[in-house]
């Protein structure tokens, strides 16, 4: 019994452990760096037409904030960011956007990582960004957006409940 009990713990300190890549480990030795993931909103919203996808894409969102927060006394910034629906080979072979006209510009999203890339949304680490996303009045309300924790993939009860 105590050999079993010694490889459950073991494995659960391996499963709970998120092993850093190396380019993470270099920016840790250059304290500073800012990591980029492309997420997605099917990350926030259920998919009847994409579900391994729309699983994939959440499990980067919550990647990305538990990133944030195990590097959270480093430089080391996280983000995660939802390109739009930018038209490309893959999105147009999609059934769902078959017959769809607003496609967003990828100059939306270039835009979008030039910024975060350049330190200037640093103060909104471990948060899902949208291209389409103001990031100059998100960065005004950052405050109320750490206040009531938003942008951020979470489960809310209602007030008075407990939030384990």
């Amino acid at each position: 019994v105590g050999a079993v009990q010694a490889a459950i713990l073991a494995w659960q300190r391996e499963a709970h452990e998120v092993r850093l890549p190396e380019h993470v480990r270099r920016m840790l030795k250059e304290r500073h760096g800012r990591i980029i993931n492309v997420a997605g909103y099917v990350g926030v919203r259920p998919s009847g037409t994409a579900t391994p996808y729309a699983v994939a894409k959440a499990g980067l969102i919550r990647l990305t904030d538990s990133l944030a927060e195990q590097l959270s006394a480093t430089s080391v910034k996280v983000f995660a960011i939802s390109p739009g629906i930018v038209k490309t080979e893959m999105t147009t072979s999609m059934d769902v956007f078959r017959d769809f006209i607003e496609w967003d510009p990828p100059e939306l999203v270039a835009k979008l990582v030039l910024r975060i890339a350049s330190g200037q949304a640093d103060a909104l680490n471990g948060r899902f960004i949208h291209a389409r996303d103001d990031l100059d009045e998100m960065l005004a309300r950052i405050d109320e957006i750490v206040a009531l924790d938003l942008y951020q993939l979470r489960l809310y009860k209602r007030p008075g409940e407990r939030q384990s």
